[in-house]
């Protein structure tokens, strides 16, 4: 999409990574995820509907818990997410 596209969209899917959610050496990537916080805030205040897609959470997950490796089965990636 263009640049002139995005400023007139109303919608907008924001897809955040793994890699963006849990950084080497943060556990959570606070940062980060504040600032995508705050931006999509303002995106909102603009009266834009933002939609959030997460493909971290299984990866979230997986350090929270301590695992030593990212779950293979289904079962254990639904409780890591």
């Amino acid at each position: 999409m263009s640049r002139a596209g995005l400023a007139r969209a109303k919608r907008i899917v924001v897809k955040i990574g793994t890699s963006l959610l849990t950084p080497p050496g943060d556990a959570v990537g606070s940062r980060r995820f504040g600032s995508f916080a705050k931006q999509i805030a303002a995106e909102i205040a603009g009266r834009r509907e933002i939609v959030l897609v997460a493909s971290g959470a299984v990866g979230l997950g997986t350090k929270r818990l301590g695992l030593a490796q990212r779950p293979r089965s289904i079962p254990g990636k639904q409780a890591a997410a």
